[in-house]
Formats: C-alpha cells, structure tokens, sequence
C-alpha cells in the first residue's frame, strides 16, 4: 500500500512521514510512504505514475492547494482514499464535498494521526482487525495490530497500546487470547 504525503513545510512534511510511518511500524504493515515538498511534484506524480492509495495533502500550498488537488486525484480514481491536513477549518465542507475521508487539523498528536489511518484503511478494505472491550465502564475497541502485549495484575488485564495508551479491563486473559488474532 502506498501512502502519498504533500506538504510545503518541510518539518510537518518529516513529522507527519514519520507518525505515518510508526503507525505502519507499529501495526506490522506494509506500506510505502512517499513524500512530496510542494503540489507540482505531486501533480507531475499522477500523471506519470497514478494515484497512491492514501494521499494526505496540506490544503494550503503555493501552486496549487489541497483541494486543488484532491480534485485532480478524483479526475483519476474515485476510490482513492483522501485525508487534509491543514491549521485552519475554514475549508472543511470543500473538502468533505471532494470526499475527504478525515480532516487533520494542525498541530496533531499521534493518536489524530491514528484515527485517520483507521478510517483511511477502512476505506481501502485493508483488513483492520479490532478487539472490543469494556475498560473503566465503557466499550472500547482496540486495533488488535497495535496491541504491545496484555498482563494480568490482580482480577485485572491490563493493554498496553503502541501509541502509550493502557486500558484495564475485568476479563480473563483466556478470554481475551481466544479473540486476538493469531498474529
């Protein structure tokens, strides 16, 4: 799977590459991040090469915006999976309107950046295996690919997640091994 990042500021465009890239460390996925620095290189890009299957786009770029090109990509492939990035939410209806799938707002955190990718892959149809809880009297679902390990302390199980986030839940570990997926 291939993940297109398009963004002119460099240091969003590294760190954003690099949560992307952790998430796909952390779940066990294979996916090639491609990074574009401005809109001209990631038009010339779908002329010559098509459409990634997830392409994360800053909506405001010297040469052409987000939207601009979202609007590009949609000539090409309807399937195509869309995510904006930006600081400002003035341009939220145009770009759900040009199916955007998530909207990231400036500055996001790790766990926004999992969201995306949750929706995004759902889109795609990759196989995105969850594991429900109930943890502190709510219902939880957990990413099963981003499941560290489990450990039981007292009566309680405890998860620990990729992302640093720790849920503890009254089930057996028996009970939980039984619908965690092999891997």
């Amino acid at each position: 799977m291939e993940i297109a990042v398009c963004e002119d500021n460099v240091q969003d465009l590294e760190r954003l590459s690099a949560a992307l890239a952790e998430y796909a460390e952390a779940g066990r996925m294979n996916i090639t991040i491609t990074r574009y620095a401005n809109s001209d290189d990631f038009l010339r890009r779908l002329t010559e090469e098509g459409v990634p299957d997830i392409s994360f786009l800053d909506i405001y770029m010297s040469s052409h915006s987000g939207v601009e090109l979202a609007r590009a990509i949609r000539k090409k492939c309807q399937s195509a999976v869309i995510v904006f990035v930006t600081r400002s939410p003035e341009y939220m209806a145009e770009g759900f309107a040009v199916g955007a799938v998530h909207y990231l707002l400036k500055p996001w955190t790790a766990s926004h950046v999992e969201q995306a990718m949750s929706r995004a892959l759902q889109i795609t149809g990759a196989p995105v295996k969850l594991l429900g809880i109930t943890a502190e009297h709510r219902k939880e679902l957990l990413h099963q690919n981003l499941i560290l390990f489990l450990e039981v302390r007292d009566k309680y199980c405890h998860i620990f997640m990729a992302d640093g986030k720790k849920y503890i839940t009254r089930e057996k570990l028996s009970a939980l091994a039984e619908r965690l997926d092999d891997s």
